[in-house]
């Protein structure tokens, strides 16, 4: 990441800019929201609940990957099957699988029928 982002305020020794940015970016969505005619409360809360919720488990689903693919990089002697090889294959076809149903419920997961959040 840039440093500039993280400059501290020379009186308040806060991330001013970065602070700048985030409410830029909040303007932004919330007045794309207003322009599409979504209730930014109700349908701009629930949409970003249900990203937030899909980009957790996508995000274990990748580090379940990462134990599978640091026990096969390293070929290690001793290999415990269940912690380094069983637990993770489950774990990320149970994951997948999450990833997958919230993707394709999505509307029932934010509880918006609106095709725009859908």
């Amino acid at each position: 990441m840039p440093s500039a982002p993280g400059a501290e305020h020379p009186r308040h020794h806060s991330p001013h800019r970065a602070g700048l940015a985030q409410s830029a970016l909040t303007a932004m969505v919330v007045g794309s929201f207003a322009v599409a005619g979504l209730d930014p409360y109700a349908d701009l809360t629930t949409s970003m609940l249900g990203l937030g919720t899909l980009g957790i488990v996508v995000l274990q689903a990748v580090a379940a990957a990462a134990v599978l693919g640091l026990r096969l990089r390293h070929r290690l002697p001793k290999a415990h099957l269940w912690r380094e090889i069983v637990a993770p294959v489950l774990g990320l076809a149970g994951l997948v699988a999450s990833a997958w149903l919230v993707t394709g419920n999505f509307a029932m997961l934010t509880g918006s029928p609106d095709p725009l959040i859908a």
